[in-house]
């Protein structure tokens, strides 16, 4: 078994000033060093200039292998070290780095979009000012209660505080016991989930 340590020892390391190569650059100009296919449409590859590219179902990222540090699972309350990744499978980590830095980049490009969430918004207080009609109401009621349902429990925690009860991240993390990091990070994967289920509704209309 390769381990994480063992492969840095064959791939320099980016100068931090310098843009990182895009997905299209690598696969045409770089240098394979190892490869891994995770699924059938999941692949982690590492390239000895010392990227990693990560691409899933047609999206792609890319990021410096040094930049992999220590991790925190989203349900954990403690992180795992940069020293543990080093001593098992060169891949754990990148796949790890490879799905948050997808969910935060469909995240922001999400956040760029027009795209109408009124039966959530509207329970989340956005447009609670609107008068509606008690079947209106009953529709947002069973809405909410659906895209809730599609969450872990940790994340329907986190979600009723941020968007119901106004707490910031940090009095999130500081009131569960789990880093600032964690809690964005079970943000970004619910609102990510709620909206997926919102866009597919709206592809049904």
């Amino acid at each position: 078994m390769l381990t994480l340590a063992e492969l840095k020892h064959f791939m320099s390391v980016p100068v931090p000033e310098q843009n990182y190569p895009t997905a299209k650059y690598l696969k045409t100009h770089g240098t394979i060093l190892m490869s891994k296919r995770i699924a059938t449409n999941a692949t982690i590859s590492v390239y000895q200039n010392g990227y990693a590219l990560y691409e899933i179902s047609g999206l792609t990222t890319v990021f410096p292998v040094c930049a992999c540090q220590d991790y925190s699972y989203e349900m954990e309350e403690s992180e795992i070290s940069e020293q543990w990744f080093e001593k098992e499978a060169w891949y754990l980590r990148l796949i790890l780095e490879g799905e948050d830095r997808i969910n935060r980049n469909l995240e922001a490009r999400q956040q760029r979009k027009s795209i109408s969430y009124s039966a959530v918004s509207e329970e989340w207080g956005v447009l609670s000012s609107l008068e509606t009609t008690v079947l209106e109401t009953t529709i947002r009621k069973e809405t909410m209660r659906e895209l809730l349902g599609l969450l872990t429990d940790r994340q329907k925690e986190v979600i009723v505080q941020y968007f119901w009860e106004q707490k910031s991240q940090s009095e999130i993390a500081e009131k569960l016991g789990v880093s600032h990091a964690a809690v964005s990070k079970i943000l970004t994967r619910a609102i990510n989930r709620l909206r997926k289920k919102c866009m597919e509704w709206e592809e049904a209309v």
